[in-house]
């Protein structure tokens, strides 16, 4: 491995990184999800997954995939590029993480920002690079791939094992079950409004007009994205929370609105319950 240009770069041969904290059993989300009577679980939350598991998947007739008796849809992998084919309507990334292979597809819809935001992408991202690829399994001509929404460069090498690592906790969690609640807040540890004192002074200003352009958003999702990132909780940040720290400004129903269209849009992830949130930028 080395660093070119701040990015986590690989072109070395398959026994160079093989092992790194893999287990053969299968790997499932420490989330909630809702429990279907008599089937199995279905799991809301991002899954972080090696790529072995995505070909190991049951498809069920409906569509769903069950992996490990569960029903999963939003994973997170870490990979490598191996080839890059870009089209003026997707760009297709070929990467593998020595389990498996598998294609993520980025589709580009329109003009103007989103052809943008397809040249970012395609500069950004190179071949023989580590990057970690969020989004849905799909199955085309019994062909598996990933629809991707969100791509991110690997810019240290921790992010990899850090990968490995959730893998494992993630598995462990399934198969023993969740960590006792947290206990409760100190005295003093929130200040007013609910939010916790650490981080209450990033939350307040509105976000800027050239920003909200800039990325599509209306400004009740990009002040709550925002918070959301800000929030250093490996819980995420919940509702409450947003609502106290946006009374005056967003109604907890427009705030809900945003935490809705933010999770189907792949910006946010539900954790300990359906009232947490955490960014899945990385």
């Amino acid at each position: 491995r080395e660093m070119d240009h701040q990015y986590m770069n690989y072109d070395g041969g398959e026994g160079a990184d093989a092992g790194g904290g893999y287990m053969a059993g299968g790997i499932t989300s420490p989330g909630t999800g809702s429990q279907n009577k008599g089937g199995p679980q279905r799991v809301s939350t991002v899954v972080p997954v090696q790529i072995f598991q995505l070909h190991k998947a049951t498809k069920q007739a409906d569509g769903a995939f069950i992996l490990d008796d569960r029903e999963i849809h939003q994973v997170s992998v870490v990979a490598i590029v191996r080839a890059i084919d870009s089209k003026a309507t997707k760009i297709t990334y070929s990467v593998e993480d020595h389990t498996g292979s598998i294609d993520a597809v980025q589709w580009v819809e329109g003009g103007g920002q989103n052809q943008d935001e397809s040249a970012r992408l395609t500069s950004e991202i190179r071949e023989n690079m580590y990057i970690r690829v969020t989004g849905h399994i799909r199955e085309f001509n019994d062909r598996r791939a990933l629809t991707a929404f969100n791509f991110a460069p690997i810019r240290d090498c921790n992010e990899i094992l850090h990968h490995y690592f959730d893998v494992i906790y993630t598995h462990l969690i399934a198969t023993r079950g969740p960590k006792s609640a947290p206990a409760p807040a100190r005295p003093g540890a929130f200040a007013a409004g609910g939010m916790p004192a650490s981080f209450k002074g990033n939350f307040g200003g509105a976000v800027p007009a050239s920003v909200a352009q800039s990325n599509g958003m209306d400004p009740t999702q990009n002040m709550v994205l925002s918070q959301i990132r800000t929030c250093p909780s490996d819980s995420g940040l919940s509702i409450a929370e947003l609502v106290s720290a946006n009374r005056g400004r967003f109604t907890e129903p427009a705030i809900r609105k945003a935490i809705e269209w933010l999770s189907s849009e792949g910006h946010v992830y539900s954790t300990v319950d359906d009232e947490h949130f955490k960014s899945t930028e990385v």
